[in-house]
């Protein structure tokens, strides 16, 4: 095993809920933040249950959007639309995926590790630690069913904020500790 390049994400903290009674998405994200970007992000649920030790890939993915958010301090913020959410694939499987199954994918890790490797997050040649926040709506409704499902956010829910640090060790690819 090498150790050219590493980048290893840490969940850093608890799940943070702002609390606003006419909170948007946008008021949970760090002051000062601006869009730079909205990205496209393609990825699937997989059941990590120990008890399974060979598991059938799964026939679907998910594809939603994430609004990319930079601070005065350069940090980034990865703003999960769960309005955008949408299936492809086997709709059965879908309708086996629990609601806290789908939105803890794109609310998590995952989308963090999609940043790493679209390059949102540049961890080329550095030796740094970054802080990462996910964000989402803290409530959506699940409509619909198979490939048809989608969420609604509830009107009036504050968010959910998860935190991450990436840290660089001269490269650019992922490990989650379990």
């Amino acid at each position: 095993m090498t150790f050219f390049s590493r980048i290893s994400l840490l969940l850093t903290g608890l799940i943070l809920l702002c609390s606003s009674a006419n909170a948007e998405q946008l008021d949970c994200v760090t002051p000062g933040s601006v869009p730079v970007d909205t990205v496209t992000m393609t990825t699937a649920v997989v059941d990590l249950d120990p008890g399974v030790l060979f598991k059938k890939a799964p026939t679907h993915q998910i594809i939603y959007e994430v609004i990319v958010m930079r601070n005065p301090n350069g940090q980034t913020d990865l703003r999960v639309d769960i309005g955008s959410i949408r299936f492809t694939g086997n709709g059965d499987e879908v309708n086996l995926l629990g609601t806290d199954q789908i939105l803890g994918t794109v609310g998590g890790s995952a989308t963090v590790q999609l940043a790493l490797g679209m390059g949102i997050i540049d961890c080329t040649g550095q030796l740094s630690s970054q802080r990462v926040r996910v964000v989402q709506a803290e409530c959506g409704e699940r409509v619909g069913s198979g490939l048809l499902t989608h969420f609604v956010p509830c009107t009036g829910a504050g968010c959910s904020v998860r935190q991450y640090t990436v840290q660089c060790l001269l490269g650019d690819f992922g490990i989650i500790p379990l």
